[in-house]
């Protein structure tokens, strides 16, 4: 839930027309980069199911229209694996494709790489992946090797994503266990702060403080 919140601030990076893209590239197949990323760490709501990551993915842009897909991959580290973790995609109008923060979340057993596969499908209907090891783009038919990227190690938190949660709650917290000590933001049924800074929303946890304790 607290991602949720976070995901304002993070929305508003959005690239509105080709004239603001980073890199000129030429035709997909000979492009060197790829195009998705992911930010995420372990979900700070003590209600989130155990093993929960929660965060952002985004893309591009890609000079060209078409649908960029980013695809998290629990495990595995082919295209051709099962999509078992979180996706998102956009399609591109006026000459160029990005993909805005979105916020996913998945679940990643410990001792389990995260790895990000990035796919593109131009305005011609062919289909591209991003091959890590090759470290470019190519056609995805046939294409049964190519790699996704590792993005985190078994056991890891993405540490600017982790480092979002704790800066905020650094700020937002003695703010809330503050007033949550006096009971003046306290509307009953519709929500609840409480002295730990921890606020209830309607019944749900909208915000958790540390020690993140139900």
């Amino acid at each position: 839930m607290k991602a949720l919140l976070l995901a304002a601030a993070v929305a508003g990076f959005v690239v509105p027309d080709a004239s603001f893209a980073w890199h000129e590239c030429p035709p997909i197949s000979g492009c060197g980069f790829h195009e998705c990323n992911l930010g995420s760490t372990t979900d700070p709501n003590p209600e989130a199911p155990e093993n929960t990551q929660t965060g952002f993915l985004s893309g591009g842009p890609y000079p060209e229209n078409g649908t960029l897909t980013c695809t998290v991959q629990v495990g595995g580290g082919l295209h051709t694996d099962a999509d078992n973790g979180a996706k998102a995609s956009a399609t591109g109008t006026n000459g160029v494709t990005f993909l805005n923060p979105t916020l996913v979340s998945y679940n990643a057993p410990p001792n389990t790489n995260i790895y990000l596969c990035d796919q593109f499908t131009n305005a011609s209907n062919v289909t591209y992946v991003y091959d890590d090891t090759d470290g470019e783009w190519e056609p995805a038919a046939g294409n049964y090797g190519a790699t996704c990227r590792l993005t985190l190690s078994a056991g890891t938190d993405d540490p600017l994503f982790q480092g979002i949660f704790e800066a905020v709650d650094g700020i937002a917290c003695p703010v809330l266990a503050t007033t949550g000590s006096t009971g003046l933001a306290d509307v009953p049924g519709v929500v609840s702060v409480r002295s730990d800074g921890d606020v209830e929303l309607l019944g749900d946890d909208a915000w958790t403080c540390p020690p993140y304790e139900s």
